[in-house]
């Protein structure tokens, strides 16, 4: 029983340091004139699987205002192990 304990609290350390890193790759909010974001990200499980960004591409001339370059990358499936070899 005390193995299974240990292993479990393995389990939750990695999960955590995980969460942790994928938190750390999630932007900044922007607040500029015209232009302003705002977002909450909640995993289903301790650990979600994606991330996103964005960049400020300054005024565009076509749409009157700011461009906004997005972007969203879904890694689920592939397991804690990539994390850890960070």
């Amino acid at each position: 029983m005390a193995a299974l304990v240990v292993a479990q609290d393995k389990l939750s350390a990695e999960l955590r340091g995980g969460a942790s890193y994928v938190r750390s790759l999630l932007p900044a909010r922007l607040a500029s004139p015209g232009l302003s974001t705002d977002w909450e990200f909640i995993p289903s499980a301790s650990l979600g699987g994606d991330v996103f960004g964005y960049h400020d591409l300054g005024a565009g001339e076509e749409c009157g205002g700011s461009e906004l370059a997005l972007y969203l990358i879904d890694v689920s499936g592939h397991g804690i192990e990539p994390l850890s070899s960070r």
